[in-house]
């Protein structure tokens, strides 16, 4: 069997970075060993398989090159991307069904996409000394004021807040020791920040190796966390955030989050951005 695989590019900026994607359109779903070959085989960060819903307008799942998770920002801003493009979706609102329930997804007259996530979960803080050995540098380079803690708005991530952008863009990543801190947290990986001076809220970095993932340009889930922890321990009551992601790997991708509620009643968390298509592949099962 021949599957076409779509490949896009989510959270576009300036029509350059972005993260890629793979996209499947099914009529009926394939066996899901079936769906982890393909993501493998096209072995992006993530490959979306869209499907008929019961409960919305479409069905999402989403596999890594190794597992398949319940939630992925880039891969539903590329998704619903390629159903505009190809014309079975236009500008409006739109329910998306995923394991854990169903989403709203939105398309504006600039076919920008938006997504809701779910309302933010805070964990327990975690080991400073651990994350700062995992990643090359001395706690001391860590944000003060700022806790290490894992945040979820659909995917849990450990938010690591970094002093300057010169100690984020020179962090020495070891791989092993940051899947284990990851794992012991039960987390996806690590959404890291350093503050922004100019255009944007912070300038970041993923790393997700627990899930196959060694570096994204660009993590939706993990920027709704990273927007809604700005939110609570921040000093501003400032509702909208923008985020450069992906510098590092010379795919800079431009994440905008948009909250509602109270620093420590937060009621909506909404991620958007463009999808731009670059490729098509064929994979064969």
């Amino acid at each position: 069997m021949m599957i076409k695989v779509y490949l896009y590019k989510a959270f576009v900026y300036d029509r350059k970075g972005g993260n890629p994607a793979g996209i499947v359109y099914l009529k009926k779903p394939l066996p899901e060993e079936t769906m982890q070959n393909i993501a493998r085989k096209v072995g992006l960060s993530e490959t979306v398989f869209i499907l008929p819903s019961q409960k919305g307008d479409f069905l999402f799942r989403y596999f890594t090159p190794v597992q398949e998770v319940p939630l992925c920002g880039h891969a539903t801003i590329a998704g619903w991307k390629w159903l505009y493009d190809e014309q079975m979706v236009k500008e409006g609102t739109f329910k998306q069904e995923i394991g854990k329930g169903v989403l709203s997804i939105e398309i504006n007259a600039s076919s920008l996409v938006f997504m809701d996530q779910w309302i933010p979960e805070f964990g327990d803080p975690v080991d400073e000394g651990a994350v700062a050995e995992s990643i090359g540098i001395s706690v001391q380079d860590f944000l003060p004021g700022y806790p290490l803690q894992k945040v979820s708005t659909g995917l849990p991530d450990i938010i690591v807040p970094l002093q300057s952008q010169a100690v984020l863009y020179n962090l020495t990543p070891d791989f092993k020791k940051i899947e284990a801190v990851s794992r012991k947290a039960e987390s996806v990986g690590y959404h890291v920040f350093a503050p922004d001076q100019g255009q944007f809220d912070a300038r970041c970095r993923n790393f997700a190796p627990a899930v196959g993932i060694k570096e994204e340009a660009a993590t939706g889930t993990a920027s709704g966390a990273l927007a809604a922890y700005l939110f609570r321990y921040g000093k501003s009551e400032k509702k909208t955030f923008s985020f450069l992601q992906g510098e590092s790997m010379g795919e800079p991708s431009l994440i905008r989050v948009g909250l509602k509620g109270t620093p420590w009643h937060i009621k909506g968390v909404r991620v958007g951005g463009h999808a731009t298509f670059y490729d098509k592949v064929i994979v064969k099962v």
